[in-house]
């Protein structure tokens, strides 16, 4: 990974394993302490990790994706002009303008990605963007990494997700009142229902106990191993995937 920009002006602090303090001043040094600090916190070895009895969910399968040629021209039109350049230094702007012309060579080269199994490993490169979240300016531990990856690749991946999301929403492999990540939701619609049950539960004279669970770095400790376990229970699996392990 590569830092593509480092907090203005701030020095960073950076606490060494031997409990040493140092303070990064230069951006190649505030760089490399904040790149340290998040391969610490998502490092995860899964390797050992307990998983439940497999429980196959649903007998339908998603083992093949074909990507139309059409999806990569619908999805390189709704491209944000205003985001950043990535490391394949391809803009959005460009690929928009040559849209009509590229569609089939993405489409061949995305297919041909799928059929082998096999995801560019220069896909998999990124820019590392650290977005200052809340607190002290100086603790590493206050920003949370962005990052910015190939811009073929993300395409490819909106082209897969699409075929995923069809799939899920088809057999119904989605909890109905979940908010996050289903376009036309939001978290307003939990909390809407969240006060219903707990607004009932008065009116009918209950005891109501709610329990929330905050996890660090949520995004930065997923297992793997456990992701692909529930891929594998709603029956998405085979070559086409493999890719995801890789």
């Amino acid at each position: 990974m590569k830092t593509y920009k480092t907090p203005e002006s701030n020095p960073v602090l950076n606490r060494t394993s031997n409990g040493i303090e140092d303070i990064c001043f230069t951006d190649e040094d505030k760089a490399n302490c904040l790149n340290d600090y998040f391969i610490s916190v998502s490092t995860i070895d899964d390797a050992n990790s307990t998983l439940p009895p497999f429980e196959r969910k649903i007998v339908s399968s998603l083992d093949t994706i074909h990507i139309e040629r059409s999806d990569n021209g619908d999805i390189i039109a709704c491209l944000d002009i205003n985001k950043a350049v990535r490391p394949d230094l391809i803009s959005h702007t460009v690929l928009k303008h040559i849209r009509l012309s590229i569609s089939k060579p993405m489409f061949m080269l995305f297919n041909k990605s799928l059929n082998a199994g096999i995801f560019p490993s220069k896909w998999k490169s990124a820019f590392v963007m650290p977005l200052y979240k809340k607190g002290d300016k100086h603790c590493p531990g206050n920003y949370r990494p962005v990052s910015l990856l190939s811009c073929l690749g993300k395409l490819m991946e909106r082209c897969v997700y699409k075929h995923i999301y069809n799939y899920l929403i088809s057999n119904k492999l989605i909890y109905e009142k979940q908010a996050g990540f289903l376009t036309g939701h939001s978290t307003v619609f939990q909390l809407i229902d969240i006060y219903h049950q707990i607004a009932q539960s008065f009116d009918s004279k209950l005891q109501t106990c709610v329990i929330v669970c905050d996890i660090s770095k949520s995004f930065d400790r997923v297992c793997h191993k456990g992701l692909l376990f529930k891929l594998q229970q709603v029956g998405i699996e085979g070559q086409h995937f493999d890719w995801v392990s890789n």
